[in-house]
């Protein structure tokens, strides 16, 4: 009998939902796969002392900020709030005050951070709490498998904390244009 540790666990979920996206299975079926691995993983994460959603939007608005002062596009959705943000980074960055994502301070209440990630988390919720509204339906267009496959696996890489990933992610990753 094989052992499986919960690291394990989640990348063989991650693996068969990008071969499931691969096959083009049911969306649904990827989405909730995909994010039963993201669940586990914030979990993991979280156990290290840290909070996925907060370390993503760090790191996503750093990044937009270096890409800022560099030139590039920031790659963040147009929002007047997210430019004053990212633009407040940027200054941060230029002045030596803001050195790495873990020097940004998110003072928006934890049920605010978490609402960021609703739209991966709503499909996979609406069959976990069947009980609480039996009749409930759910729109097709709120299935993301590619957007929850990647947040799986940017929870992966924070949990393993190498920085390493396995090659069927990385050529998933590039095949979605995620990864150059």
């Amino acid at each position: 009998m094989t052992i499986v540790d919960k690291m394990t666990a989640a990348e063989r979920l991650i693996l068969t939902a990008v071969d499931m996206l691969g096959r083009k299975d049911d969306p649904l079926a990827v989405h909730v796969v995909a994010s039963s691995a993201l669940s586990l993983l914030r979990e993991l994460v979280a156990s290290q002392g840290n909070d996925y959603v907060s370390q993503v939007i760090k790191e996503g608005v750093y990044r937009s900020a270096l890409a800022k002062i560099q030139g590039a596009p920031a790659g963040m959705p147009d929002s007047d709030i997210l430019e004053a943000i990212v633009n407040s980074v940027a200054e941060g960055i230029e002045s030596g005050a803001v050195k790495s994502a873990g020097d940004i301070v998110i003072v928006a209440s934890k049920k605010t951070v978490w609402s960021y990630l609703d739209y991966i988390f709503k499909p996979y919720n609406f069959l976990k709490h069947a009980d609480r509204d039996p009749l409930a339906t759910l729109d097709e267009a709120d299935f993301d498998p590619e957007g929850a496959l990647a947040h799986a696996m940017t929870a992966y890489l924070m949990a393993r904390g190498d920085g390493e990933l396995p090659e069927p992610f990385t050529v998933f990753l590039k095949k979605q244009g995620i990864l150059v």
